[in-house]
């Protein structure tokens, strides 16, 4: 993803709109859930949606495979 370097100001409610070439980057859209973090003096947002849909993604690709769903090994073998 390319950088993408937007200003926005802090209402006296501490909102702020987000950038629009920012929520396209991300993908995000109306109701998307967005995550913030604090790394120092910087705030790094993401798609929480997102990373939810992968983190659930990811435990079900670990059942299916501990659970001898997805992977058997060849024809005939032990």
């Amino acid at each position: 993803m390319p950088a993408i370097h937007e200003v926005a100001t802090l209402t006296s409610k501490g909102q702020i709109t987000l950038p629009k070439s920012i929520w396209q980057a991300l993908d995000a859209d109306t109701g998307s859930k967005l995550a913030f973090e604090l790394r120092g003096d910087e705030v790094v947002t993401t798609r929480a949606d997102a990373e939810l849909s992968m983190k659930t993604w990811k435990t079900a690709l670990a059942r299916l495979i501990s659970g001898g769903v997805l992977w058997r090994g060849p024809a005939g073998s032990a």
